[in-house]
């Protein structure tokens, strides 16, 4: 385990940001030689530290080695809607395929469901009318 991530398991926002500011990657998977390489902002518990390693340039789209995103692993997890909706609201793609399959239709939480099922819809009409234009 390194620094960043013992920070971000205790949820230390000014230690990671400490460690941030030296030089820590926020990409960086947290144990190098695991199979299934969990990112940082994959190991967020809380609101705070996802905006904080979204600041310091964290991929949101970054798969761990079995396809799952930060966004898959919050809704899988069940992190909450506000972790889920930061990560939406900075552009974590909802429609991306994961190991979880359909997200949405795992999601127990009603407000997450929903959430999801919005933000899959807004950025799937965004596509639409960007192919749109180029015609």
């Amino acid at each position: 385990m390194d620094l960043l991530q013992f920070a971000i398991q205790v949820n230390n926002l000014h230690e990671a940001e400490r460690l941030l500011c030296g030089g820590s990657d926020p990409n960086y998977p947290h144990t190098p030689f695991q199979s299934n390489d969990v990112t940082h902002l994959m190991n967020a518990t809380s609101v705070e530290m996802v905006q904080l390693l979204l600041r310091y340039n964290a991929d949101i789209h970054i798969q761990d080695s079995v396809g799952n995103t930060a966004l898959a692993h919050a809704v899988y997890k069940h992190k909450g809607v506000h972790i889920v909706k930061t990560l939406l609201d900075n552009n974590a793609d909802p429609n991306i395929t994961t190991t979880y399959k359909g997200m949405v239709d795992l999601v127990g939480d009603a407000a997450v469901r929903g959430l999801l099922a919005f933000h899959r819809r807004k950025h799937l009409a965004a596509l639409w009318h960007c192919r749109r234009r180029r015609h």
